[in-house]
């Protein structure tokens, strides 16, 4: 190894230093670098050499360690905790005695667990039913603020008697078979290009020409059911609207009324011409229904009913083909219709000698293609109406898209009570499916222009079953009525009232003096209000 010469010391001049320049010797080279780059450790100064733990110096202290006994590794796996855990032992604990318990002890313990689920689902139920009361108390307090009655009711009538809805929900009758005496009319053939039509690209409902409403005629002015009265083939008529708006009146929450007649041992379940039954309903159901009070608003809840019953009279007109001509039931209609329509009259026989009778509607035709095969059924067209300032944000055109299910369930928990009376309708005349399309406003200021988003297809069936609508309860209701103002002895006009302020209906007899009145009053009454719908 290369040896370094000395050299030297001071200098004489005071400065420090070598005293002469030091030549290097040729054997050891000269290694240049750059000021950049880095330099290792040339001697370690700070280490100490003693050794604590031996209490001795080390004998090599400037030795280099091995690279490997500066790495440690670093373990970020969680230790168990031993710490005293009250839960499981008392499990040990719970485990160790039951061992010892007799059959009968552990079957008491099992007892008093279930007997204390059993109280605390009781405790929550009627929590949720205090709740649920309170909470329709308000509404109902809400709502039925501003409602006004369908028809004077005058104190000096005789309340013949006065049914809740609870009773008449408990109230049931075994169906009869339904029997066909009277085929007449003409039923037209329906569309299916509108149940393809989507809400990103809707349908301009088309506005007839004509578009006065025509009401259907009433049980007693009816000539077929006059006919087979005189004949006695029937003792009780009704027109199936009349019967379902009866049989889904615990449904209800507008007021409504039905006139009764008895004449020569036969009972006529009439209503009033523009009158409820003759409307449809608009969010009757709904927990904030529409509460304009100003009634000339157009979304005052008499406006939306004529509105909504202007719509469905249009869409119906739409839905029908023109290609095929209508097929006739067999007999000439007995009404001037705008519109073909095929009435069907059908007889069931009530308790006792009562046979009802009852004509029933069939809207179109609609025709099916199963295992190459085409079968025709009869379906009944209805309508539903989106109004509101929210409607393009959160309405329909958005939701029919993507949540059509949730969308149709919504409008039938709203529009619970028409519900009914559509699926009761359709069961009544032996309609298939119920066409229903969703029909929102173009300008949600106008109510003149709609326009159809979409058509959904329910079955009546399964649209019955769930609903839980039965037709049991629905003629025990009638049958109940019928009983009742056959034991009065005297012929006269009866009314059957459903107030907005009680869960109730009454059944009133008019006194014969005051009868005309009420009728003239009423006429004219309803031709000031007829809707015409000229802005159409």
């Amino acid at each position: 190894m290369a040896e370094f010469p000395s050299l030297g010391g001071v200098n004489s001049s005071g400065e420090w230093g070598p005293k002469q320049a030091a030549s290097i010797p040729l054997g050891l080279l000269y290694q240049p670098f750059s000021k950049s780059e880095r330099l290792g450790m040339a001697a370690e100064i700070s280490q100490s050499s003693y050794n604590y733990r031996t209490r001795r110096y080390n004998r090599h202290p400037t030795k280099e360690k091995d690279e490997t006994e500066s790495f440690h590794l670093v373990d970020t796996s969680q230790t168990k905790s031993f710490r005293f855990n009250p839960r499981r032992n008392q499990r040990r604990y719970n485990n160790y005695y039951n061992q010892f318990e007799s059959k009968d002890q552990k079957q008491q313990h099992a007892q008093r667990s279930r007997n204390r689920e059993r109280d605390r689902l009781r405790l929550e139920m009627k929590y949720k039913k205090k709740w649920k009361r309170t909470a329709n108390r308000r509404v109902d307090r809400f709502q039925r603020k501003n409602l006004k009655a369908s028809a004077e009711i005058k104190p000096s009538w005789p309340i013949l008697k006065e049914v809740s809805f609870p009773e008449l929900n408990k109230a049931t009758f075994e169906v009869p078979k339904a029997e066909d005496l009277y085929l007449a009319g003409s039923v037209p053939y329906l569309a299916r290009s509108l149940e393809g039509v989507r809400a990103k690209n809707p349908e301009r409902l088309a506005l007839p020409k004509n578009r006065r409403p025509n009401y259907p005629k009433t049980a007693y002015d009816d000539p077929i059911m006059d006919k087979h009265a005189k004949e006695g083939k029937a003792n009780v008529f009704a027109t199936e609207e009349v019967l379902a708006y009866l049989m889904s009146a615990a449904r209800s929450f507008y007021p409504f009324d039905i006139i009764v007649r008895k004449e020569n041992g036969c009972i006529y379940f009439d209503k009033r011409d523009g009158g409820p039954i003759d409307q449809s309903t608009v969010d009757e159901n709904a927990l904030r229904p529409p509460m304009e009070e100003d009634e000339k608003h157009i979304n005052s809840p008499k406006n939306l009913n004529r509105e909504l019953s202007a719509v469905t009279r249009f869409y119906k007109s739409q839905t029908l083909t023109r290609k095929k001509k209508p097929e006739t039931m067999g007999n000439k209609s007995p009404f001037s219709d705008k519109i073909p329509t095929g009435y069907r009259y059908r007889v069931w026989e009530l308790h006792g000698d009562f046979k009802l009778m009852a004509r029933c509607h069939h809207d179109a035709i609609c025709v099916e293609k199963v295992q190459e095969k085409q079968k025709r059924h009869f379906v009944a067209t209805k309508a539903l109406l989106e109004f509101g300032k929210d409607m393009f944000k959160d309405g329909w055109r958005k939701q029919l898209e993507s949540q059509r299910g949730s969308v149709l369930i919504t409008a039938m928990k709203n529009n619970g009570c028409m519900f009914s009376r559509w699926v009761i309708s359709s069961l009544l005349s032996a309609n298939k499916e119920i066409k229903v399309a969703f029909v929102s406003r173009r300008d949600p200021k106008v109510s003149t222009s709609h326009v159809i988003l979409g058509v959904e297809t329910l079955n009546t069936q399964q649209t019955a079953a769930e609903m839980d609508i039965k037709l049991e309860n629905g003629f025990a209701i009638v049958a109940s009525l019928v009983n009742l103002i056959d034991k009065e002895e005297e012929d006269g006009e009866f009314r059957i009232v459903r107030e907005a302020t009680k869960q109730s209906i009454k059944v009133v007899r008019v006194l014969d003096d005051e009868s005309d009145e009420e009728e003239d009053s009423g006429d004219d009454q309803d031709d000031d209000d007829e809707p015409l719908f000229d802005a159409y």
